[in-house]
């Protein structure tokens, strides 16, 4: 899988879980089946009417045989996720002087204590936890910057609690491979595709 794919297996894997939202969700159940496997969401922390899924893989990790190599599609399983907290971010690269904002704006670096991992590839999930519409809600996919080398979805800024809340949509937002790890330009892989 390229990651010009990664969108179509996202939205594979999240269709079952945004169709049943807006009536799925109107009495507080904490379980969430998909055709792969099933997540166990919580109540954001300091908001009222918003449900929470993070550390959701969408593809399986990338370590082992799976390292420097295209993304695979996650197989289904018996398993039921806890997803109760993020997935871990991406190794992050840091050199030289820190930058401006980890001084000033710290709500862009990741939440203090986060995990670092290769196998980071996961979706965090806000949603509202009742809808008013009986139709599925609109998805939102959020795609962190940090030019490639640093980032994720366990930043502060980039929680998607308050746009789910107030604009009654599902909020996805990704982790993807980063540094060399997604992007290692390696002679020896022969120019394959690896990023995800």
């Amino acid at each position: 899988m390229e990651f010009s794919k990664c969108p179509q297996a996202v939205a594979y894997l999240l269709w079952p879980l945004a169709y049943g939202l807006p009536t799925g969700l109107k009495h507080d159940k904490l379980l969430v089946h998909t055709n792969i496997f099933a997540v166990k969401r919580i109540s954001w922390p300091n908001t009222t009417g918003v449900s929470f899924w993070g550390g959701i893989p969408y593809v399986e990790p990338p370590i082992g045989d799976l390292r420097f190599r295209p993304p695979v599609t996650k197989r289904s399983s018996n398993e039921t996720i806890d997803a109760s907290w993020f997935g871990r971010s991406s190794i992050q690269y840091s050199n030289g002087p820190k930058p401006v904002y980890s001084e000033y704006l710290t709500g862009f670096l990741l939440t203090p204590g986060q995990e670092q991992s290769e196998d980071c590839l996961t979706l965090s999930i806000w949603a509202p936890t009742t809808s008013n519409s009986d139709e599925p809600l609109p998805v939102m996919i959020w795609i962190h910057g940090g030019g490639f080398t640093s980032g994720g979805s366990a930043s502060p800024y980039k929680y998607g609690d308050r746009l789910a809340k107030d604009q009654n949509v599902i909020v996805v937002a990704m982790n993807y491979r980063l540094n060399i790890f997604g992007y290692p330009n390696a002679v020896a892989l022969d120019g394959r595709d690896v990023n995800t």
